[in-house]
């Protein structure tokens, strides 16, 4: 990988996890197959969203950083909802909650490549708890998943 590689790939795998997370949280009341086509939307929209972001902001046009940013933000909408693909309820939330959490534990290792090992592991799982906060808390408020 070379050096700007890294940054479109963690980007696009953040964002669409946390995305997901979002949407998933206010669709909690809904039947998982209203949550399922939900992810499979955000999840195509993200990417090519997240790619074309990527590409018309890159000075250099790189398509191969568009396709890091599109497929990283692809897999890190539909892994955390994959339960929801097989099940449903109580057992599909704690196993996506599971997967976010493995994915940020995957993202916070890669980044102590680049960076001190203690600062990618706490940024990385500080943000991601401060999104599921603010997601539980738009929730609430807005009567969402109930």
């Amino acid at each position: 990988m070379g050096e700007k590689e890294p940054s479109p790939a963690v980007f696009g795998a953040f964002d669409g996890m946390t995305s997901v997370i979002g949407v998933i949280v206010a669709l909690l009341s809904a039947s998982p197959s209203s949550v399922v086509k939900a992810v499979i939307g955000l999840a195509v929209a993200s990417a090519v969203g997240m790619a074309a972001g990527e590409y018309l902001g890159d000075p250099d046009r790189s398509l191969r950083n568009a396709a890091v940013m599109g497929g990283a933000t692809l897999v890190g909408t539909l892994l955390p909802a994959i339960p929801f693909f097989l099940t449903s309820g109580h057992v599909a939330q704690v196993l996506g909650g599971l997967i976010a959490v493995g994915m940020c534990a995957v993202i916070a290792a890669y980044r102590s490549h680049f960076e001190s090992t203690v600062r990618s592991w706490v940024e990385t799982f500080s943000i991601f708890f401060a999104v599921v906060a603010a997601v539980l808390l738009a929730s609430a408020l807005t009567g969402a998943g109930a």
